[in-house]
């Protein structure tokens, strides 16, 4: 057997060596085998009795593959996937541009787009210039917040006088009447205000 003839044995599937399609039912691949067993089987055959014999135990071999399901849908898989490396060994070089790469991400951006901070919509700028505005806002803030807390502090003074003002004319008030009062009124003035007060309550 030359170079040529075992390259082209050596591509024959299983179902090759027993002559059936690849879709052949198990009722087929047993009659095939029983078939080729009695024309290739070492006691029965005429010929070059090492050739049957190879040729026997090939057919053998595809038979106990085949004809259990299991070996025979992991054997169909492997060839499923063989053929399609094949394809692509056959495309060559341009198979590299029919092959999707799903990983290979093209950028949309610039390579070099400089210091930023990514927030969308705002223009890139230095890292000094943000740092510059942080600062400028601090300083804002707290100018604004100084002044917040002494206009604050002065409304409550001034809430404070005036209800110091108003304390002090009732107190200048009350001396004025008991200063000019009778000491008998000044008895009946605090008693009633005593009646008031319990009665308010």
């Amino acid at each position: 057997m030359d170079k040529g003839n075992e390259t082209k044995q050596s591509e024959k599937t299983l179902y090759d060596v027993l002559k059936v399609p690849n879709d052949c039912s198990d009722k087929e691949i047993r009659n095939a085998y029983v078939q080729l067993s009695k024309q290739y089987h070492p006691d029965t055959s005429k010929g070059s009795s090492q050739d049957h014999t190879a040729h026997f135990l090939k057919i053998s071999e595809a038979y106990q593959t085949l004809s259990k399901p299991k070996l025979r849908r992991e054997y169909d898989e492997l060839l499923k996937a063989a053929s399609q490396s094949m394809r692509i060994i056959e495309v060559g070089k341009s198979a590299k541009t029919i092959i999707h790469r799903p990983w290979e991400i093209k950028p949309d951006y610039d390579p070099n787009p400089g210091p930023y901070y990514g927030i969308n919509g705002m223009r890139r700028t230095t890292n000094f210039k943000v740092a510059a505005a942080i600062i400028f806002l601090g300083i804002a803030g707290g100018i604004f917040g100084f002044f917040s807390v002494r206009h604050s502090f002065a409304i409550n003074q001034e809430r404070l006088d005036e209800i110091s003002a108003k304390a002090s004319a009732h107190h200048q008030r009350i001396r004025t009447e008991v200063n000019n009062s009778t000491r008998e009124e000044n008895i009946r003035r605090f008693v009633e205000r005593i009646q008031a007060n319990q009665s308010d309550r």
